[in-house]
């Protein structure tokens, strides 16, 4: 049990700045009326701060560095492993390694595109890298992880959801030049991208074939894309796993 001095720090400090970084936009109406009043500091009744603490525990997880020792246990068992410079090159070299399908729907009937990834050179990814427009600058470590997430086709929780689709929100802010970054899409699948049975084309005929296909598709398709070969910042905390 904590002292009443220890409670009212609580709720005059720590609770209204964790309520600061909750995705207040996707909260629930009554959410917002709570997280509102703690903010404000307002009074709360006994129901209302239980209703907080909830709402907070849900989300305390976004707020802090993630534990490593937690990530840890929670890892897949399952895992490619590579122990010799023979294998690694096999690997490298395997064009079946790059290959990526998408579902695609045309008036209501899906199809399956087999596409394959095309390895960078050195400097296309030295290029690539720089290449960030400062989008992901202001996300903190654990947003970051989020994305990561989305961005590896990881399973959401529900909070994880909400956290998501506020990062979004946030980054979509900071796009200005639509024109812009739809032809940066472009050009990046133009040159990243060959469908599997296709004969080597230009970069020219790839980029009018890209330009035919609906935006949606071409958005999804560049974050997956970039995420698999490591371009977004977000995956580079997960690098480097603890030796086991």
């Amino acid at each position: 049990m904590v002292s009443e001095k220890t409670e009212k720090f609580l709720w005059d400090t720590k609770y209204p700045r964790e309520c600061k970084k909750l995705p207040y936009e996707y909260l629930e109406d009554d959410e917002k009326q709570l997280v509102d009043k703690c903010i404000d500091k307002e009074d709360l009744t006994e129901e209302e701060r239980k209703s907080i603490l909830g709402l907070l525990k849900d989300y305390r997880g976004f707020f802090d560095e993630y534990d490593a020792d937690k990530i840890e246990k929670t890892m897949e068992k399952s895992e490619n492993i590579v122990k010799t410079q023979s294998q690694l090159l096999a690997l490298i070299h395997d064009k079946n390694c790059y290959r990526i399908d998408m579902n695609y729907w045309i008036n209501g009937e899906k199809y399956l595109l087999q596409m394959r990834i095309k390895p960078f050179t050195d400097k296309q990814y030295l290029e690539a890298q720089e290449n960030q427009f400062g989008i992901f600058d202001d996300l903190s470590k654990t947003e970051r992880k989020v994305m990561g997430k989305a961005e590896a086709k990881q399973p959401l929780s529900p909070e994880e959801t909400k956290m998501y689709q506020s990062i979004m929100d946030k980054i979509n802010e900071k796009v200005e030049d639509e024109e812009f970054l739809i032809q940066m899409v472009n050009e990046f699948l133009s040159d990243r991208i060959e469908f599997v049975d296709d004969p080597e084309t230009s970069f020219e005929d790839n980029l009018k074939f890209w330009e035919e296909v609906d935006l949606g598709t071409r958005v999804s398709l560049f974050h997956e894309v970039r995420g698999r070969l490591q371009l977004n910042e977000t995956f580079k905390e997960d690098l480097f796993p603890s030796v086991r």
